[in-house]
């Protein structure tokens, strides 16, 4: 589906909505293979629900209803992603297993326990991380999982780059601009899992 932008308003575009309106599909650190990855990680059945919060457009809650039949919530705060998610759901035929719609992942409108299997790829660096952590274990159920890949740092900054570089709050979650973060920061892929209640456990 092509997306009509002004020439005035690429500009304007962080790189993540830019890549969307190209018509890139995958725009998280490691691609599809960080995906898969976290997808063993989260073990889902069918009868699972899952939340995507910051779904981008859609590729890995389509992915998900696609190979296990569950029931997915993709929620993103960016209207443009938001059109381009409903389209691929659509387009996938799978827009009766994946509901798209509007969801900050520090502020969702969902009661407690909700889901089974939520995941973040990419989202929490954008905003308070602590209180996203808490978000989406909020939302989880008990003995659910929540998984998240992220950027941070292959070696802690200097203090000469922290000074000189705003992109250094990303590694520490306090970015909510995407064009400082994605472009600069050391690219190395984490991932983390936790059950509520059961700790934490490197992928």
């Amino acid at each position: 589906m092509a997306t009509k932008i002004a020439p005035g308003e690429v500009s304007d575009l962080d790189p993540y909505t830019f890549m969307a309106v190209i018509g890139k599909r995958v725009i998280h650190p490691g691609g599809r293979v960080s995906t898969q990855a976290l997808l063993r990680r989260a073990q889902i059945t069918g009868p699972d629900r899952v939340l995507d919060a910051g779904c981008g457009v859609a590729t890995t809650a389509i992915e998900i209803a696609r190979r296990h039949g569950a029931l997915v919530t993709a929620v993103d705060v960016a209207p443009l992603m938001l059109d381009r998610a409903r389209a691929n759901a659509r387009d996938a035929g799978l827009d009766g297993l994946v509901a798209v719609e509007e969801g900050d992942i520090i502020g969702l409108r969902f009661p407690g326990d909700s889901f089974d299997v939520v995941i973040a790829e990419a989202v929490t660096m954008f905003v308070d991380r602590r209180r996203a952590a808490a978000e989406l274990a909020r939302v989880t159920k008990p003995g659910g999982r929540v998984l998240a890949t992220e950027f941070f740092w292959r070696t802690p900054p200097t203090a000469e780059v922290k000074e000189r570089s705003s992109s250094a709050r990303c590694a520490r979650g306090w970015s909510s601009t995407r064009s400082r973060t994605g472009s600069r920061c050391t690219r190395r892929l984490a991932c983390r899992a936790f059950r509520p209640g059961r700790g934490r456990s490197r992928c």
